[in-house]
C-alpha cells in the first residue's frame, strides 16, 4: 500500500498514519466479509460491489457516474459480448494467410490505401508494354502513372479521413462534482453552525430570567393589600382591652366594697384590626429593639406598639405593628399625620384575629 495514500487519509481523519492504515485495513476486511456473506456490499458515496460468476462487478452511484462520464455524455453505448462468444467470432472470421500478409504489408494510412490500386493499374500497363512498338514505348513516359497516382492521393486524405474535424473548438473541461464523502468530512471539520450556540445561549438566558423572577422576589409586599369587603365582620378585641378590663382576682375579692372609689385610669379602646407595619425582620431581638424605639417616640400619642410573629415560606418574620385602626383608609390617614416619626415605607396590615 502506497505511503502517500496513507498520509492523505491520516491528514483527513486527523490521526496518525498507523491508525489510518489500521482503519483502512479493517474497512477492507469488513467489505470482503460482507461480499462473502451477502454477495454484494456498498461503498458510501462511490457505488456497489457485486459478486457474480465472472467475478466482482462495480456499479457506481449516479453522482460518481456523472463526475466521471460527463465528457462522454450523448455517445451511444457499445455492447460487449461475453468472452466465449468473442473467441468463437474471432476464430470464425480469421482471414487466410495471403490476405493477412497483404494486410500486414499495406499500411493503414489513407495515402497508402490510395497507392495500392495505382500499382494494380501499373501491372497491366507493364504487361502490355512489349506489344507496343519500341518507339511508342519510348515515347510514352513511364513515370506518368506514378505522377497520376501521386497526384490523386492529395485530395483523398480529407475525403476518407475517419477522424473528427479538428476545427471544432474543444469543450471546456467541466469540474466534476465532489463525492458526498468529501462534503461529509467538510461538515465534520466545520462543526456546528453559528446559530446553534446562539440559540442555546438565548434559551439559557431566558431560563435564568424566569428563575430570577420566580424565586428572587422580596417576601414582603411593598404595596398595601386591598381593603376587605364591607360585609366581612371584624373582631375588635385586642389583648390590651382584656387585660385592662379584668382586674386580678385577689384585688377583686379584697376590695369589692371599695370598687366605686378606686377606679383605674381607663385605657384607650381599640378601634380596629388594622395596623401600620414599620419594620419586618427575621430576628425577634431586633424586632423588640425596634418596637422599644417606636414606643419611646410615640409615648405621647398613646398608640400600642407590638411585635407580630408571622410564618412565611418556612421562615418566621417578626413585624413591628403600630396602632389599631378600623379600616385601611384610617390607617393611611394616621401614617400621614405621623410622617415625621414613621418611616415613609410603612404599610398597612390586617392583623389576624388570634393576636388582636
Amino acid at each position: 500500500m502506497s505511503e502517500p495514500l496513507i498520509n492523505q487519509l491520516a491528514e483527513r481523519l486527523g490521526c496518525a498514519p498507523e491508525a489510518a492504515e489500521a482503519a483502512l485495513r479493517q474497512l477492507v476486511a469488513q467489505l470482503q466479509q460482507q461480499l462473502e456473506q451477502e454477495g454484494q456490499t456498498s461503498l458510501p458515496g462511490l457505488g456497489h460491489l457485486i459478486r457474480s460468476e465472472e467475478g466482482l462487478r462495480f456499479e457506481p452511484d449516479a453522482a460518481l457516474a456523472q463526475a466521471v462520464n460527463h465528457r462522454f455524455a450523448g455517445l451511444e453505448p457499445v455492447t460487449v459480448e461475453p468472452p466465449a462468444a468473442q473467441s468463437y467470432r474471432k476464430t470464425e472470421v480469421i482471414p487466410p494467410e495471403e490476405s493477412t500478409s497483404e494486410e500486414v504489408a499495406a499500411p493503414t494510412s489513407p495515402f497508402y490505401e490510395v497507392e495500392g490500386p495505382a500499382e494494380s493499374q501499373e501491372t497491366p500497363a507493364e504487361e502490355a508494354a512489349p506489344e507496343e512498338p519500341p518507339h511508342e514505348a519510348e515515347a510514352q513516359p513511364t513515370p506518368s502513372p506514378e505522377v497520376t497516382s501521386e497526384a490523386e492521393p492529395e485530395p483523398t486524405p480529407t475525403e476518407a479521413a475517419p477522424e473528427p474535424p479538428p476545427a471544432s473548438p474543444p469543450e471546456p473541461p467541466l469540474r466534476p462534482p465532489r463525492p458526498p464523502r468529501i462534503r461529509v468530512e467538510e461538515e465534520r471539520r466545520r462543526g456546528l453552525p453559528i446559530w446553534v450556540p446562539a440559540a442555546l445561549l438565548v434559551v439559557m438566558l431566558g431560563a435564568v430570567a424566569v428563575w430570577f423572577l420566580l424565586f428572587s422576589r422580596p417576601s414582603e409586599p411593598e404595596v398595601p393589600p386591598p381593603a376587605p369587603p364591607q360585609t366581612e365582620t371584624e373582631r375588635l378585641a385586642p389583648p390590651e382591652t382584656t387585660v385592662a378590663a379584668l382586674p386580678p382576682p385577689v384585688d377583686t375579692a379584697v376590695a369589692e366594697p371599695e370598687t366605686p372609689t378606686t377606679e383605674a385610669p381607663p385605657a384607650r379602646p381599640p378601634t380596629g384590626s388594622y395596623a401600620l407595619i414599620v419594620g419586618s425582620v427575621t430576628s425577634q431581638a431586633a424586632a423588640e429593639r425596634l418596637a422599644d424605639r417606636y414606643r419611646r417616640a410615640l409615648a405621647n400619642q398613646d398608640l400600642p406598639v407590638t411585635v407580630v410573629a408571622t410564618p412565611m415560606n418556612g421562615t418566621t418574620r417578626y413585624r413591628v405593628a403600630v396602632g389599631r385602626y378600623g379600616s385601611p383608609e384610617e390607617a393611611l390617614a394616621a401614617k400621614r399625620q405621623l410622617s415625621n416619626v414613621l418611616p415613609p415605607d410603612a404599610w398597612v396590615l390586617r392583623l389576624p384575629s388570634t393576636i388582636q
